[in-house]
């Protein structure tokens, strides 16, 4: 016997006093109100509204029947479908009843009413990824010139991609540009060297990842914070055997970011160059530049390079890059002749 939309209504109707009323829970703040609009039963994807919604992974549907009669919301397309109901389905709601669903997994939804049968009542639910929840703080609450700033944050999802950093001083303005690595546990740690050159006063950090922000500040002042100040983040020591012979260059990393870039300016143009392990050269003139694209010098770390340059090379100018181009330190060294 084919099934009709009016022999299951008496059924419905003949079992009103053995179902509960109202099924789901109560709203909660994450909730997203659908009303089964009055005249429902023909009205197609105009029956619940608004259809579609959309909503982010973790958020709460909840359904409320507006109309004289019990319908119910199941996931699926119809009755066809064979996936019909696993996802979710409410059994019948009777007027001025209502039932909730949360969404965990990103998608797209279709659902249907599975009294009124194959299309007559139908709509849909969007369900986006959340965006993470991102905490950022400092390690301290004011520094001197010359120390290093600390930072630390974590997130809830991590994905291979890096937090994105920005520094901003006193005036407003954004000075530093930099990333830190996301760990697998979600953790993250940045620093890099208190300046004022930028002006003493209230700084801003803020960090961004997948859509997320978290900020930080910290006060600079020239008699704030405790411990050592360094006057540079970076090392840089240069010896020879003398006059004609290659020079070695060592770069040491004490408390920057990573160091992706590092240009020498030599007195004459060089006659031999050699980078080590993992990174690559170019000359212009008396330029040369080192550059790596995953081998950095990371905080606490050093490495050695040899340039060798006319007659002689008593000293240099040098500056170090971080991996977004932005200069980390920058100075002049002078070459020691090892006896």
């Amino acid at each position: 016997m084919p099934r009709t939309t009016e022999s299951v209504l008496v059924l419905v109707a003949a079992f009103t006093i053995l179902l509960p009323l109202s099924y789901g829970h109560a709203h909660g703040s994450g909730s997203v109100i659908v009303e089964i609009v009055p005249g429902a039963t023909y009205l197609a994807d105009k029956a619940y509204s608004p259809s579609p919604v959309t909503v982010k992974v973790g958020d709460t549907v909840t359904w409320i029947n507006k109309d004289s009669g019990p319908h119910t919301v199941t996931s699926g397309d119809s009755w066809f479908d064979r996936n019909a109901a696993r996802v979710f389905d409410s059994k019948f709601i009777f007027p001025k009843n209502e039932f909730s669903y949360t969404f965990k997994e990103p998608g797209i939804y279709n659902y249907f009413s599975n009294i009124q049968g194959q299309y007559s009542m139908v709509g849909q639910v969007i369900v986006e990824e959340a965006p993470p929840r991102l905490a950022l703080t400092t390690q301290k609450q004011s520094y001197a010139a010359g120390q290093t700033v600390v930072l630390r944050g974590e997130t809830s999802i991590v994905q291979s991609v890096p937090v994105e950093i920005q520094v901003f001083n006193p005036q407003g303005r954004a000075y530093l540009f930099d990333s830190a690595t996301v760990a697998n546990n979600g953790s993250f740690t940045y620093s890099f060297i208190a300046s004022d050159t930028q002006g003493t006063g209230s700084y801003r950090v803020v960090a961004t990842y997948l859509g997320s922000t978290a900020e930080a500040t910290f006060r600079l002042d020239k008699s704030a914070g405790t411990g050592t100040a360094q006057s540079s983040a970076i090392s840089v020591a240069a010896t020879s055997k003398g006059a004609g012979s290659p020079v070695t260059i060592t770069l040491k990393n004490t408390v920057a970011s990573g160091i992706y870039r590092f240009a020498l300016t030599l007195p004459d143009e060089p006659t031999s160059v050699q980078a080590p392990r993992g990174w690559s050269a170019d000359t212009d003139g008396t330029t040369v530049v080192f550059y790596t694209d995953d081998r950095p010098v990371e905080s606490g770390k050093r490495v050695a390079f040899r340039v060798a340059a006319g007659p002689a090379v008593s000293s240099f100018d040098w500056t170090a890059f971080a991996g977004n181009g932005s200069e980390l330190d920058s100075g002049t060294a002078s070459v020691r002749v090892r006896r």
